[in-house]
């Protein structure tokens, strides 16, 4: 747990740095990699931003002359509660400080080397590998940091509870340092202005070489089908940067328990179609924007299928009108996905329990008069949510699936809801459920009944905790079929965001950040808390006259949050805009 709050701490405070200075080009790319690198993070240096102050929205509100004090007091804020936690950066007695101005600088941190799971599965072929297990690196671009680096070194080395001792090696004209602390080993090297430390040996000495000699590297990740396909969905000024690439899933340590034949499953789902992984965060242009996406043979019967096809429209977004505050639409094929998972329970299970499975399926029928496949099939796969303007709660929320069979999915609700319906009423060629939980018949001693409303229309299903909210969105939908609607689909906002994305998605959300009431977002920010158990980093009050006070400074620069996401036939992908 403490580890994660430092990294907590590190994050907020390296994307926090409040100055840019200019800083030279870095020659840090994903080509001085070595081939076998399976993970990175490529920071290119909060000084990569100076040319983005004046353009990107995000930056702009940072450095804005009434966001300044928030800004501090925030940092403040956060710089205390990291200083109350004991052993944070203790093993180099120096704090936050400097790791604020070491972001400034860009670096490559990442492992490589072999990552072969199924080496993980014995004793023996854990005694195999351990002399080529995989290597952590980091390159870090010094320049005028050097100082600084030494400094941290010799805090490290004083903080340190085990003795430690040093030796140093000349590789070529390069000296590498061994650092020996307990049973641990670390080497450490300077080439021109990077800096590189590594636990492994041969892995510094091969990135010496590289740094040597740029004309004429070895085979690098660049190079790497894996990386290779992740081109084009990376942003080359990315300020942070992120590749994984997925070992094969299926060969994961999966020892067998209960007559469950765990490989069995892992096959039958097919993890071994995940490839790579990549993420990136861009300040370029006014948006910032975030990208990620997962790689591999998207072709059915993995779970890829979860999401399901990418089309121009949804359906759902009619319900969505003038002034909507927030909407998010995804398309998610349930049968496809029960039906991988049904069938890997299958292959894994022994004869009685694969008979216990049927057998369960087998009373779901007789009791609904449907299979649970074809219950799944009445879904035709987008889900919905909205926020009415002027809430941040949840009583004002709308939901919303389409249907097909409304007279089936009808029927079908009826019987799994028989004991919390209270009641139904006729809006048009809608039926409207109200639900009651606990039971309107036998409700828990002590409890409050919670109400609910559910409406089935020849589309869609609809439900929200307002009745008068459910009944607007049932006369949307008639009014959108007159093509007589007001919607938020003809709002100029929405459709600048709509047009940063391919034409044809299979999710998609808005976020009208100009119409937030900044002035309520403490409140809900603690309800949010408490229900989490967490707390304010400052009171309240604080909080309150901190939102009063920025408030119009937020208005000014946050118009819209938007993402997209989509699937083809080497992938998912999601991409998101904050302006």
């Amino acid at each position: 747990m403490n580890q994660v709050r430092r990294s907590f701490y590190v994050l907020w405070l390296l994307v926090a740095t409040p100055a840019f200075p200019q800083q030279a080009p870095s020659a840090l790319a994903p080509s001085l990699l070595p081939s076998d690198t399976f993970f990175y993070v490529h920071w290119r240096g909060t000084s990569s931003l100076q040319s983005a102050q004046s353009t990107n929205l995000l930056l702009r509100l940072w450095a804005d002359p009434e966001f300044v004090p928030f800004r501090q007091a925030l940092i403040e804020a956060f710089s205390t509660g990291a200083k109350k936690q004991k052993q944070l950066f203790s093993a180099t007695r120096v704090g936050l400080e400097p790791f604020v101005s070491l972001a400034e600088n860009p670096f490559f941190l990442g492992f490589a080397g072999p990552l072969d799971l199924s080496a993980m599965s014995s004793t023996q072929a854990k005694e195999s590998q351990q002399r080529q297990e995989p290597a952590f690196f980091l390159v870090y671009d010094d320049t005028g940091k050097s100082e600084l680096i030494a400094k941290l070194q010799k805090g490290s080395a004083e903080a340190s509870q085990e003795s430690r001792s040093s030796t140093g090696y000349a590789f070529g004209s390069t000296t590498v340092e061994i650092t020996t602390s307990g049973k641990e080993k670390s080497y450490t090297a300077k080439v021109g202005s990077y800096w590189i430390r590594s636990n492994q040996q041969q892995r510094i000495e091969e990135l010496i070489r590289r740094l040597r000699s740029p004309a004429g590297r070895a085979p690098s990740l660049a190079d790497t089908a894996e990386y290779r396909s992740t081109q084009g969905q990376i942003d080359d000024g990315a300020l942070v940067q992120l590749f994984f690439r997925v070992p094969d899933l299926s060969k994961l340590p999966a020892p067998s328990k209960g007559g469950f034949d765990t490989r069995a499953f892992l096959n039958a789902v097919h993890l071994e179609k995940l490839h790579a992984i990549t993420a990136s965060v861009s300040f370029a242009g006014a948006a910032t924007r975030l990208r990620m996406a997962a790689f591999g043979d998207a072709s059915p019967g993995s779970l890829f299928d979860l999401l399901g096809e990418s089309r121009p429209t949804f359906e759902t977004l009619a319900l969505a009108p003038a002034g909507t505050l927030s909407f998010s639409v995804t398309r998610v094929n349930l049968r496809a996905l029960y039906e991988i998972v049904r069938g890997a329970l299958a292959s894994s299970l022994l004869p009685d329990q694969r008979g216990a499975l049927e057998m369960g399926e087998a009373m779901w029928a007789n009791q609904l008069g449907i299979s649970v496949a074809d219950a799944l099939g009445l879904l035709r796969g987008e889900f919905f949510s909205l926020t009415p303007i002027g809430s941040l709660g949840p009583g004002s929320r709308l939901y919303a699936a389409t249907i097909q069979k409304p007279t089936e999915v009808l029927r079908v609700l009826r019987q799994i809801l028989a004991r919390e319906i209270a009641g139904q009423e006729q809006a048009g060629d809608s039926i409207i459920l109200k639900l009651s939980n606990p039971s309107h018949s036998s409700p828990a001693r002590g409890s409050e009944r919670q109400v609910y409303y559910l409406a089935v229309t020849p589309q869609m299903l609809v439900a929200a905790p307002q009745i008068e909210t459910l009944r607007e969105a049932i006369g949307r939908l008639g009014q959108a079929q007159g093509g007589t609607s007001t919607s938020l689909a003809g709002e100029t906002g929405f459709q600048r965001a709509r047009a940063r994305f391919p034409e044809n998605l299979g999710g998609l959300s808005y976020f009208d950040l100009s119409r937030i009431p900044w002035e309520n977002f403490a409140e809900v920010f603690e309800t949010a808390l408490k229900r989490t158990g967490q707390t304010f980093p400052v009171s309240l009050d604080t909080a309150r006259d901190w939102i009063k006070t920025i408030s119009p400074v937020l208005h000014h620069y946050l118009h819209a949050w938007s993402s997209g996401s989509w699937k083809d036939a080497h992938g998912l992908y999601f991409d998101a805009y904050l302006e």
